[in-house]
C-alpha cells in the first residue's frame, strides 16, 4: 500500500497525480511506478498516458470509489472514446486493465501532447500549493483554457522529475483558428467532458444522420457559420465519404459538425444518452478480481485477466478465434496482431490471409460474407415505400435506384444508399442551385427547403429579414426576391463592414482588399468588390459614396492602376527629355517599359480606348508609329 495518499485534485489528470504521490512519498516517478504500478519506465513521459500498471496503482491505494468511477475520473477517456469504434475501446481498456503480451500491445495514446494553462499554473500554485496538469486541456485539439480564456502551451521537456518551472519548458500552440472560435470549441468540448456520457463512433455518426434529416443543407449553412473556420476540411467530402464509409473520425473532423447541427451541447448528449457503456466493471466469480472490459471484448470472448493468465498464448488465441469464426478453421500459429493468418472459410470452401487484429477488433471477414440477394436488397430499399430499386447485381457494384417522390432515377452504392438514403440526384441539383443562390446574392438567401427541379417550388430563406417563402427556381435566378422592408438592416449591417474597412486601411494602409480575403471572421473582400459592382451598376447611393471617398476607396482600380503608371511615364519623359523608352528599361524600380510596349500593342489590336490612345497621343503625336 502507498504510505501517503491525497485526492486527486479538481479535473486532475491521473498521471499529474502519481507524479505528485512519487514526490509525496519522496520517491522519484520511476521508482514508484516500479513499487507500486508494477512498470519500468525508461522516462517519466511514458506515465502522461497510464495503461498497464494502472490496476496495479488501484490495488495500492486506499479509496471508496470503484475502479471504473476513479478511472473515468482522473482521465480524459470518456471524451476520448466517444471518437474510437467499439473495437478501438476493446483494444484500449485491454491496455489498461490487461498485461502486456502479444494479444495486447500498445495502441495509440489519449494524451499525445501535455498542455498547460499559465494562468491556470499559477493560480493552483497560489491555492493548492502546486501546479498540475487539468484533464479539460488535454481533449483532442483543445488550444485554450475556458477558464482564463487564454492560449495553452505545449510542455517540450520529455521528463517531469526536475524541480524546473513547466513554463521554461512550454511553446506556444501555433494556429490559424480565431480565438473566439477555439474558445467555443473548447467550451464544447469540456461541456462533453463533464457530463461522463459513454457512446462510441458508429452511434455518434447515427446521430449526425438523424440530425441532418432534420435539418436544411449543412453545406450551405457552415459556409455562414460564425465557426467556420474549425472546418479545415472538406465538407461535401466529409458528408459524403467519411460519415458513411470510414469506420473512425478524429476529433477536430467530427467535433465541427457536432457544434454546428447541435447548438446546444445538452441535446446531444440527451441523444447520446442509453448509448452502450465505453466501459463495465466486473468482478470474476471464480477469482474475485476486478476488472473492467467492454461489451465488444466479452463478445470477442476476453473474460477476467486474471484466469485468463492461466491458458497460453495460443489456447486464448484459439479461443477468442472459435467464438468469432465458428465457421472458419485456423491454419497455422499465432504470431501477432498484424502477422497475416491463414483461414480456411467452411462455407464458400476459400482461403483467406487475415491480421488477427483486423478479425478480433475490425470485424473483417470473408468477402461471400457480404453477399446480397437482389430479392433481400429490394426489400431493404422499398421498405420505406419512397424508392424503388431497378438494377442490382451485387454490392461490390453501383445499383440503379428510382426516387418515387421526385421521379428521377441514379446510381449509388448499394451500402452507401442504405446507411444515407436520400436521392443522390436531388442532392447533386440541390448542391448546384445552393451555389448559384450564394454566388448569385453575397449569401444574402439560403435554400432551406428540398430542390427538385426549375419548376417545382423550392423554400428560400431571406438571411436579413429571417423569412422563408416558396420561389420557383428560375423565377428566383432571373431576379425575384423578398418584398419585406429591411434598408434599416441594411443600413446597419453596411455601416458595420464600413468599420471594418476602416480598421483594415489603419492595419494595411490601403482598402485594396483581395475579393478572397477575410478580415476580422467577415468577407470583407466580396463585401469591397460589391461596392464597386454597385458603383458600377450605379446602385450605390451618394452617401455610401461620399463615406468611400473619406477612406481614398478605389471604385475603379483597374483604372486607378493605369493612370498611375501613365503619371510614371511622364515623369520618365520629365527626367529623360525624351518620349522613347526600350523595352527592357525600368524606372523608379517597376519594368515601365514593358509597361509602354504593352499599350503599344493593345493599340495595335484594337483594344486600348479613345482616352487612353489620345493620353499617349498628347505626349507624343507619333507615339504609335
Amino acid at each position: 500500500m502507498i504510505p501517503i495518499v491525497e485526492k486527486p485534485l479538481p479535473d486532475e489528470l491521473l498521471s499529474s497525480w502519481i507524479y505528485r504521490l512519487s514526490k509525496r512519498n519522496g520517491l522519484n516517478c520511476n521508482r514508484f511506478a516500479e513499487a507500486y504500478m508494477h512498470e519500468k519506465v525508461k522516462n517519466t513521459s511514458q506515465l502522461v498516458d497510464i495503461r498497464y500498471g494502472y490496476t496495479s496503482f488501484y490495488k495500492n491505494i486506499y479509496t471508496k470509489q470503484s475502479l471504473k468511477d476513479l478511472y473515468l475520473q482522473t482521465t480524459t477517456y470518456s471524451f476520448e472514446s466517444l471518437w474510437m469504434t467499439k473495437g478501438q475501446q476493446a483494444r484500449y481498456i485491454n491496455n489498461v486493465f490487461r498485461p502486456y503480451d502479444k494479444l495486447n500491445t500498445s495502441v495509440n495514446k489519449l494524451v499525445k501532447k501535455v498542455r498547460i494553462c499559465s494562468e491556470c499554473f499559477k493560480q493552483d500554485k497560489s491555492a493548492y500549493g502546486t501546479a498540475y496538469l487539468h484533464r479539460a486541456h488535454q481533449l483532442s485539439s483543445v488550444k485554450v483554457c475556458t477558464v482564463h480564456n487564454v492560449k495553452l502551451l505545449e510542455y517540450t521537456n520529455r521528463s517531469f522529475e526536475n524541480e524546473v518551472d513547466f513554463l521554461d519548458v512550454c511553446r506556444s500552440i501555433e494556429t490559424d483558428v480565431s480565438d473566439e472560435s477555439l474558445i467555443k470549441y473548447a467550451m464544447y468540448a469540456g461541456t462533453i467532458l463533464e457530463s461522463g456520457i459513454e457512446s462510441c463512433m458508429e452511434t455518434v455518426k447515427n446521430v449526425v444522420h438523424e440530425k441532418m434529416k432534420e435539418s436544411s443543407s449543412v453545406l450551405s449553412g457552415i459556409m455562414h457559420w460564425n465557426y467556420k473556420d474549425l472546418v479545415n476540411f472538406d465538407v461535401s467530402k466529409f458528408m459524403a465519404v467519411k460519415l458513411i464509409s470510414v469506420k473512425y473520425i478524429h476529433a477536430e473532423g467530427i467535433i465541427p459538425i457536432l457544434m454546428y447541427l447541435f447548438p446546444d451541447t445538452n441535446e446531444l448528449i440527451d441523444r447520446l444518452r442509453g448509448s452502450e457503456p465505453a466501459i463495465i466493471e466486473r468482478t470474476c466469480p471464480v477469482c474475485n478480481e476486478t476488472y473492467c472490459t467492454t461489451e465488444y471484448a466479452e463478445h470477442v470472448g476476453f473474460g477476467c485477466p486474471v484466469c485468463e493468465q492461466k491458458l497460453n498464448l495460443q489456447e486464448r488465441y484459439a479461443s477468442y478465434m472459435n467464438t468469432l469464426l465458428p465457421d472458419y478453421e485456423i491454419e497455422g500459429t499465432f504470431e501477432g496482431l498484424d502477422n497475416k493468418v491463414q483461414f480456411y472459410h467452411n462455407r464458400c470452401g476459400k482461403n483467406i490471409a487475415l491480421k488477427p487484429r483486423e478479425v478480433i477488433f475490425e470485424n473483417k471477414r470473408c468477402n461471400c460474407e457480404n453477399i446480397i440477394t437482389f430479392e433481400d436488397a429490394k426489400e431493404t430499399v422499398e421498405s420505406s415505400g419512397e424508392y424503388q430499386l431497378l438494377y442490382y447485381t451485387k454490392t461490390e457494384e453501383p445499383v440503379k435506384i428510382h426516387s418515387i417522390k421526385c421521379g428521377h432515377d441514379f446510381k449509388v452504392s448499394y451500402r452507401k444508399f442504405i446507411k444515407s438514403p436520400y436521392c443522390r440526384e436531388c442532392r447533386r441539383l440541390k448542391l448546384i442551385f445552393d451555389k448559384r443562390v450564394e454566388e448569385l446574392t453575397n449569401g444574402e438567401y439560403t435554400v432551406s427547403g428540398q430542390y427538385i427541379n426549375q419548376e417545382t417550388k423550392v423554400l428560400i430563406r431571406h438571411e436579413i429579414c429571417k423569412k422563408e417563402q416558396f420561389y420557383l427556381p428560375r423565377h428566383f435566378l432571373s431576379g425575384q426576391r423578398c418584398r419585406c422592408n429591411y434598408e434599416n438592416k441594411l443600413d446597419e449591417e453596411w455601416n458595420k463592414m464600413y468599420a471594418i474597412l476602416t480598421e483594415y486601411k489603419k492595419e494595411h494602409g490601403n482598402t485594396d482588399v483581395p475579393k478572397r480575403e477575410s478580415y476580422k471572421c467577415q468577407s470583407l473582400g466580396r463585401w469591397v468588390q460589391k461596392q464597386r459592382n454597385d458603383y458600377k451598376n450605379g446602385k450605390l447611393n451618394e452617401y455610401r459614396q461620399d463615406k468611400l471617398n473619406e477612406l481614398d476607396f478605389t471604385f475603379e482600380p483597374h483604372d486607378a492602376e493605369w493612370n498611375r503608371r501613365f503619371e510614371q511615364y511622364k515623369r520618365y519623359i520629365q527626367q529623360t527629355g525624351t518620349t522613347h523608352i526600350s523595352r527592357r528599361a525600368d524606372f523608379e524600380g517597376e519594368h515601365l517599359g514593358a509597361w509602354i510596349q504593352t499599350q503599344k500593342h493593345r493599340y495595335k489590336i484594337g483594344k486600348l480606348s479613345k482616352d487612353r490612345e489620345n493620353s499617349f497621343l498628347r505626349l507624343d503625336e507619333h507615339f504609335f508609329d
